[in-house]
């Protein structure tokens, strides 16, 4: 485990939708990050 600078995250071997889970964490408007099954596809939804 390192600290990185978040402009080093989108190039760095993560979870697809870190970025995604970042911005959910920054934004005050923001408050749900979730993985729904539909028709056997993982969806991520933000809310």
């Amino acid at each position: 485990m390192v600290w990185v600078k978040k402009p080093v995250l989108a190039k760095m071997n993560a979870v697809n939708e870190l970025l995604l889970l970042l911005q959910v964490m920054e934004d005050d408007n923001l408050t749900e990050f979730q993985y729904i099954i539909e028709n056997s596809k993982w969806n991520v939804i933000i809310k």
